[in-house]
């Protein structure tokens, strides 16, 4: 498979992930009942970023961190929507030592202002990303019941932390979109053709310059014709262009597929507000999932 996958500058090689046992074989795979550490916040972009320590166990040598990003205007809900946001390598010198919250701070990267493109969209859903290692390895994520795991620590982060503080009644998930760029696409397939409790929440899957393995195309069109309720888009360029176009010509009712431009490191940001902005699985505000009484 050849990929550029989000290689943002030359450098060092990356080191290995560490072989150190993960947080799933400390811990087991039952659930956990105190939420993950809160690391750090921030409030620019507003509303509110959340870094909680979460560890998938491939990260290494970058931080293990989990940005849970609250956008401006965001009002908890019963459902909680959700975008879970999966990204590319990170192969060389400091970039392979980059957890999410450089990732997608601006400042330093200017390719993926993901959370200013969400405040632009105008939509009440959160953003999730947790860091993958340099290859996009997304540990413990992927094994039986990881998704449900890692979600669950989720909202446990919003509860303790989050705008869902001291509300007496928890939230739920609600719709989920699945977003990923380049090497993030292989994740993105594995847990969106699973078979866990929060699987089914998957209602849109957004695909920026991921195509790069070959049965991608089968199976992308597998879990589009399983139900015509999902959404799946898909926005390639020259080197993903082969299998974008044969997933194209199965001429599926529920599956988008598109060329993009510029380079590869824009595609995410060129699609981000306009996927946001006309996406069906975002519940409003004013719905029948009634606000929490504060």
């Amino acid at each position: 498979m050849r990929c550029r996958c989000g290689q943002l500058a030359q450098g060092a090689r990356a080191l290995p992930p560490s072989a150190a046992a993960t947080e799933w074989e400390l811990k087991g795979a039952s659930s956990e009942t105190s939420a993950p550490r809160l690391l750090k916040q921030e409030t620019q972009p507003p509303a509110q970023s959340l870094y909680v320590n979460i560890s998938l166990g491939t990260e290494s040598p970058a931080r293990p961190m989990t940005g849970i990003f609250l956008p401006s205007g965001y009002r908890p809900q019963i459902q909680a929507d959700l975008i879970l946001y999966l990204h590319g390598y990170k192969l060389y010198g400091y970039n392979s030592r980059m957890s999410i919250d450089s990732y997608w701070n601006k400042a330093r990267v200017p390719y993926f202002p993901l959370r200013e493109g969400l405040n632009d969209a105008g939509k009440n859903v959160i953003l999730v990303a947790p860091t993958l290692g340099p290859k996009s390895q997304a540990g413990w994520l992927l094994r039986p019941n990881g998704l449900d795991r890692y979600l669950d620590r989720v909202l446990l982060a919003l509860m303790s932390h989050g705008p869902y503080k001291g509300i007496p009644q928890s939230p739920r998930i609600g719709n989920i979109v699945l977003a990923c760029h380049s090497g993030g696409g292989s994740p993105m397939r594995r847990l969106a053709l699973s078979t866990q409790r929060y699987a089914p929440h998957i209602r849109e899957c957004w695909g920026f310059d991921c195509l790069y393995n070959g049965g991608d195309p089968d199976l992308w069109a597998t879990w589009a014709s399983q139900d015509p309720r999902r959404r799946l888009y898909m926005y390639y360029l020259r080197s993903t262009e082969r299998l974008s176009k044969k997933l194209q010509a199965k001429n599926l009712p529920n599956v988008v597929v598109r060329q993009s431009s510029r380079g590869h490191n824009w595609v995410p940001i060129n699609h981000w507000k306009e996927r946001i902005k006309n996406a069906t699985a975002f519940h409003n505000s004013s719905e029948s999932t009634v606000p929490f009484s504060e």
